[in-house]
């Protein structure tokens, strides 16, 4: 049930179901040696789903507990432990914990390093260096980060077997294009964002929960470069994909409603800009350490829209807000 919760992007219940698996197991004062990997892998998996809504201290310490399971069962040597070092270094670095994400990165590919065949390029190994990759880019270093992605990408085109494993290797191209962004490069961030778009269209297909990054962050290049009309028609088709894999009140829809708002408003389409913004802050306020700025943004946005229709009353109150 939870796996099949965790492919439905319903986060929260497949948390739940695998805190009922852990606490079967916390209630039993030993276990089978069967029973303590079932409970090792049902640890990560809890791990990974924290992660993945956005809970990163939970996810951290759930994989250090794997960690310390792994130890018990004399698995911490093995490949497969390289998986939960990496997932905690992906989550030190979304919670802004860089020096501990560089050692749970190092602890990952020692371990892949040690059990790797000649030439080999495995999904483990492309997260592994993607993740070096985008700690090189938290930390500003995006020169470092540019060359080191790069280099990973020209390794792949080289191999001598054609990687076709699990990882996204459009999720490189999606980093280079987020750099060359930072560096204000625009039309070189939009061609490895395309790249990257065209890559996971072949890989997951055209309604997978894997474009919508991408979509978003073309929209929002040509929201800047005053393309409104395609920078809608993106955000839409981003929107289509939040509300068919996220949860109504998740963030991320709030974020699609505001931009398709400022987009609106810039065509001075201002009753489609106001319907917008007024969903958004529906979701803002669920969330009010995290999205403060943006719940502010909207009502000033929504201010401006009524000092332009002259209704002094509207704006005033927005603006007080």
């Amino acid at each position: 049930k939870a796996q099949i919760f965790f492919d439905q992007n319903k986060l929260t219940e497949s948390i739940l179901e695998l805190d009922q698996i852990i606490q079967s197991f916390v209630t039993k004062n030993t276990l089978t040696p069967q029973e303590l990997n079932f409970a090792f892998q049902t640890i990560q998996e809890l791990a990974k789903v924290h992660g993945k809504n956005g809970n990163f201290s939970e996810s951290i310490t759930q994989y250090l507990e794997a960690l310390k399971l792994a130890g018990e069962l004399q698995a911490d040597q093995a490949l497969e432990t390289a998986d939960i070092h990496n997932g905690l270094a992906r989550s030190y670095i979304l919670q802004g914990e860089y020096s501990e994400a560089e050692k749970a990165l190092e602890n990952a590919q020692e371990l892949i390093s040690n059990h790797a065949k000649p030439g080999e390029i495995t999904s483990r190994f492309l997260e592994n260096q993607y993740l070096t990759g985008v700690l090189f880019e938290k930390q500003e270093e995006n020169e470092q980060a540019l060359e080191f992605l790069q280099g990973l990408l020209k390794k792949i085109q080289t191999a001598k077997k054609r990687y076709n494993g699990e990882f996204n290797t459009g999720l490189i191209y999606q980093k280079n294009g987020d750099i060359y962004a930072k560096m204000d490069e625009d039309a070189k961030a939009i061609g490895h964002w395309n790249k990257g778009l065209e890559i996971t269209l072949e890989k997951y297909g055209d309604d997978s929960i894997e474009l919508i990054s991408f979509y978003e962050k073309l929209a929002e290049n040509l929201f800047e470069q005053g393309d409104t009309k395609e920078a809608i028609e993106h955000t839409e088709r981003s929107l289509e994909l939040c509300n068919k894999y996220y949860e109504g009140n998740h963030p991320e829809i709030g974020k699609h409603h505001l931009m398709l708002g400022l987009a609106y408003a810039e065509k001075g389409e201002n009753e489609l800009a106001l319907d917008n913004y007024q969903k958004a802050l529906l979701i803002f306020p669920n969330y009010p350490q995290q999205y403060q700025e943006e719940m502010t943004y909207t009502y000033l946005a929504i201010a401006e829209i009524y000092v332009k229709q002259e209704n002094e009353a509207e704006a005033v109150k927005f603006y007080q807000i």
